[in-house]
This record gives C-alpha cells, structure tokens and sequence, in this order.
C-alpha cells in the first residue's frame, strides 16, 4: 500500500483496552568485568560496620549483606564469587562502588551475560532470602509473592551449581525456572513476571534510583543498533519520492507505533527524516531512535509515588539508550500539533519484566527546525502493564482540561 505523509493532525482517536479514547494520532505517514575473590568471608563475633545504606542500591541488599557479615570496602568493583557464613555468594559492586546485587551463587557470569541478567539475578537473590527472612516465615513469604515450588524446595537451592542444566520459560504474566541434573529435574519453581519482585524493588525505590540510573549508564550515542541502515527493499515507498517507512509493531493500539521514516538523497544514502516540512515523522524519529543527529535534552518532571514528583534533565538519546539497553521497545504516538508544540506519548515497554515508562510530551517545532532544544516531558516510571489503560485516561481528562 502506498501511503502518504502528512504533517497535519488527523482527527483519529485509539482505544486503549475498551476505554475512553484519549489520544489522536497521525496516520502512517507517517557489566562490569568479573573478578573471582577465592579468599573467604567467615563468619565472626564481630560483624562488619556499615557505614551508610548509600552503599548498597536498596535496604533489602544491605539486609541481606549485614546477615552475611559481608563489607563493601572488602569487595572490587565487579562481580565477586565468595564464601559468607558457608553460603557460595556472588555480589556484584558497580563502578560507584554501590553493591547492586548479592545471592546464592546459582549462575556463571558468562550466562548471565548472555541471558535475563535481571531474571537470573533475582533467583540467586530470593533464595538467599528465603534462607534469610524478614519477619516473616517462609510459607508467608512465598504466598505473599505468589511464588510456587513445582519440584523440590528451598533447601534444595544449597546443591545448586553453575554446571546444572538450567531452563527458563514464560510469558508476560508468568515464568518458570528449573534445574536438572542427570536430566531429572531436581528444583522448579514458578513466579509472577512484575518487576518489583524481580528487581527486589519497590515502586518507591526504583522511581527514586531512576535519575541516578540514568546518570550512571555508560553510552556513547548513538546505539550500534540505531546505526545500522535499512535495506532499501525492506522500506514502504510512500506516494512522497524518496521518502519512505520502516514499519514496526504497535503498542496498545495501530495508532502508536515504532515506526521509523527515512528519505533517500541523490546518492542513494538513506537518513532518518528530521524536518519541520514532516514534523510527525520528525518527532516519531527523535523519540524512539539514537540515530537522529542534534542535541535534545528532556527536561523530565518525574512523578513519584506518593503524590511527589522530582524535576532533572538527561538528553535524550541517552534516556532512549537506557530503555533500550534494559529490554525496553520504543513507541511513539502524536496527540496533536497546535501553536507551534507537537504534542505525543513515547512509551518505553518491557515485556519481560512487565512494566513501562511512559513520558507525556512536548516538542517545540523550533527545536526540530534548529536540531536541538529541549523538550518538556512528564514522566510515569515503571507503571506495570496492568495498570497502564488506567494512566492513558488519567492523562487523556488532565489534557482536556
């Protein structure tokens, strides 16, 4: 089909899972190097002083190393391998020598490399925990998580190791991990994919470490896989010469989409559209890409639980990247253009940990026209998927207003 590109606004509006509709949209013309630490960390009468909880990324890990007599000043940054009161752990220490993980040694780095990272994280860590709890007994701890034991148990983690054959398999609601050993399943077991129990943090707290992520993530722009040119042959020409689309999926409707728009010069070289002549296709570009050449900061105001929010600047290339880099797929949806504003909804959507940052946008025609400026956006961090029709129409009534 041969569409045509449009820079107007047209009168179309999606549903998002049967409810009001409240966004219009234009159509489709728009790791840290592993170190082994062979020297064990017994246990003593004397247990480490820890100065500040500022040395770990959340309270439960500086918990977890407190019962564990584990000391951040006896650790390099990287991932360590050690032995803590007869427990195989392994901590991982980021360059701002923040301790950012520690659990059960259940997986070799290199898997960890090449898989979830997050995922197999979190199972070296709850089971650290269930050997470690709260308050709490284990069965309550397992109910309240919505953690199941198909095969085996929580003491049955202690004879894990790295060479045992391990599977993960699941969808966006549920994931099971198991382990075999002779090719007899010895310990299963199946969670709930939400992010809070898979990254040990709550709402609160990964809303807070947010900025400080952003400002921490390594990235030189733009990504390696921004950079890299469609085939010609895999474009959809438009009725526009030598501009053409790369088409994506959608995200919650057709009218959101991770669609990206090219034009062809005289040479045949193919970049990505970037003029105010094609502002949908523009914008759409700018949000979702790494590629697009400029200097655009997002000045964010970031809603916060609690009813709070927090105002910081990060460009915007590197906002994308770091959704990117953390599993996330881009989408963008135009809302309207008026008075020389383009307004729109870029989502950042993580299907594997089951959350989506959602940033409510507006991009002055000027800085399209001038390459760079900055772009004013309101942002709702991991809002899980369950929840995100309920946010589309709370921000769908606030821009009615």
């Amino acid at each position: 089909m041969i569409n045509r590109f449009k820079t107007g606004l047209l009168a179309a509006s999606f549903m998002i899972a049967c409810v009001t509709p409240v966004l219009t949209s234009f159509e489709d013309a728009s790791d840290a190097v592993s170190t082994e630490d062979n020297a064990a960390l017994q246990s003593s009468n004397v247990k480490p002083q820890i100065s500040t909880v500022s040395e770990f990324r959340t309270a439960e890990i500086a918990r977890l190393c407190q019962k564990l007599s584990v000391a951040p000043s006896a650790l390099p940054v990287g991932v360590s391998h050690i032995t803590a009161k007869g427990n195989k752990i392994t901590v991982s220490v980021n360059a701002a020598h923040v301790v950012d993980h520690v659990g059960l040694t259940l997986f070799s780095d290199e898997m960890k490399s090449a898989g979830d990272r997050m995922t197999l994280n979190f199972l070296e860590r709850y089971f650290l925990e269930l050997r470690y709890p709260k308050q709490e007994t284990v069965e309550y701890k397992l109910r309240d998580d919505n953690v199941k034991f198909l095969v085996g148990g929580p003491a049955t983690a202690a004879s894990i190791t790295p060479d045992d054959a391990f599977s993960l398999q699941g969808d966006e609601k549920r994931q099971t991990a198991s382990w075999t050993r002779g090719g007899k399943t010895i310990l299963s077991l199946s969670f709930p994919t939400e992010y809070s129990l898979l990254s040990g943090e709550d709402k609160e707290e990964a809303e807070k470490l947010l900025e400080n992520d952003l400002r921490s993530f390594a990235f030189n722009p733009p990504l390696p896989s921004d950079s890299v040119k469609p085939d010609i042959n895999s474009l959809e020409p438009t009725t526009v010469p030598q501009y053409y689309i790369l088409r994506g999926p959608t995200c919650y409707s057709k009218k959101v989409s991770s669609n990206l728009y090219y034009m062809q010069d005289n040479g045949g070289q193919l970049s990505l559209v970037a003029d105010p002549t094609h502002l949908a296709e523009s914008c759409a570009n700018l949000m979702i890409s790494t590629a697009v050449k400029g200097d655009y900061t997002l000045a964010v105001n970031q809603n916060i639980y609690g009813f709070n929010s927090k105002e910081f600047n990060v460009s915007l290339s590197r906002w994308i990247a770091f959704c990117k880099r953390n599993g996330c797929e881009m989408f963008f949806g135009l809302e309207n253009i008026s008075g020389g504003v383009v307004k729109g909804m870029v989502l950042a959507v993580n299907k594997s940990a089951n959350y989506n940052h959602l940033l409510s946008v507006e991009i002055p025609v000027s800085v399209i026209d001038n390459g760079g400026g900055v772009i004013g956006a309101e942002l709702y961090s991991y809002v899980p998927t369950h929840n995100i029709s309920d946010l589309f129409v709370k921000i769908g009534k606030r821009n009615k207003r």
